[in-house]
């Protein structure tokens, strides 16, 4: 395999490469001038300039290349001015597709999300890859926009595309650098989090989506062009109890509910925007993600891809430890505090 990844400064990239090059993989890494590459330096993999919006950029990247990871899905900053910002996300993701298809890859893997499953069917349906969202919850611009991706990228598949998607749930690992999926551990620990929706959600290990990623890769024959990535069925506050006891951090005792808290990210996002370097401590892209969400099976995935599902506590392990590590919790929590003690009441997706 000659593979490159876009996105490979990213949380799930950065697991990819890392996997890849501990296979003994050589790998290609795309960068733009702004691109962080302070944990990708040390994993050593070749680096080149690669812009979305630059076809001819993404044309040089590829050259010589049979596989491209695309972990560089467009992310909407704020829920504000939705059509242009999936208008340019589209445009983006045509670029991608172009330039594989004139680079004649073998395959291309696709980075979506679990949004695109069908938010519409009843709330305690369990949700698999025969559950598509045909559009988005109102006002709901991360749903719209991954959405719209997908199905670009789907409908470039049935017309000749060597490519496939995985839709991971939420992740939880090493390298979740801007603390995205892990905000939760971040601001329990700081103390942030004073109250906070309930809501139903999947929790999957980055190292397990960055598996899954590579043996999208290497599979000779697919099933199926789109595959939902989770590890653990949960709610909100089965979450938030267990970091809680595992690190011995006060426990929130408020729900917000779920109508009150989309209102304050979308108050929050404009105090963002006014206050650039600010960022809201619940994103509207999360509550939207507890208001529709569903717990899902990835029995397909498993099966398919030999996707594994370690226990979550592991799971959670790994991360409290990392975001330790690089003193996102605070000078009073290290590495040694994050003993595992008890195990996490979940549902595995394989049902």
């Amino acid at each position: 395999m000659k593979p490159l990844v876009l996105g490979g400064t990213g949380f799930i990239g950065l697991n990819i490469v890392k996997l890849l090059t501990q296979r003994g993989i050589r790998v290609r890494v795309s960068r733009r001038p702004s691109s962080n590459t302070i944990f990708l330096r040390k994993l050593r993999p070749e680096l080149v300039y690669a812009d979305m919006e630059d076809l001819h950029s993404l044309r040089q990247a590829m050259q010589g290349c049979d596989t491209v990871f695309m972990a560089a899905a467009p992310y909407p900053r704020f829920s504000l001015g939705p059509r242009d910002q999936i208008e340019r996300a589209l445009y983006k993701l045509d670029n991608v597709i172009q330039a594989a298809m004139d680079t004649g890859l073998r395959r291309l893997i696709y980075t979506s999300s679990v949004v695109t499953a069908d938010w519409r069917t009843a709330a305690h349906q369990v949700l698999d890859e025969d559950h598509v969202a045909t559009h988005a919850p109102p006002r709901a611009v991360y749903h719209a926009l991954k959405i719209a991706l997908e199905r670009r990228f789907i409908d470039a598949t049935r017309k000749g595309l060597p490519g496939v998607a995985l839709c991971p749930t939420g992740c939880l690992g090493e390298y979740d650098a801007k603390a995205g999926t892990g905000f939760f551990l971040v601001a329990l620990a700081r103390g942030m989090l004073k109250a906070y929706p309930e809501g139903r959600i999947n929790m999957v290990d980055v190292e397990a989506v960055a598996r899954a990623h590579l043996a999208a890769a290497e599979s000779a024959c697919l099933a199926r062009n789109r595959y939902l990535i989770g590890g653990h069925n949960m709610m909100v506050s089965d979450l938030v109890h267990q970091v809680c006891q595992r690190y011995d951090l006060k426990e929130p005792n408020r729900h917000v509910p779920l109508t009150i808290a989309a209102l304050r990210s979308i108050r929050d996002e404009w105090e963002c925007r006014r206050n650039p370097g600010k960022r809201p401590l619940m994103a509207r892209e999360f509550v939207d993600m507890l208001r529709f969400g569903r717990h899902v099976s990835s029995r397909r995935a498993i099966r398919d891809l030999d996707l594994p599902v370690p226990p979550f506590h592991q799971t959670l392990h790994r991360a409290w430890t990392w975001f330790a590590r690089y003193g996102y919790l605070g000078p009073e929590f290290k590495p040694r505090r994050a003993a595992a003690r008890l195990p996490l009441r979940t549902a595995s997706t394989t049902q």
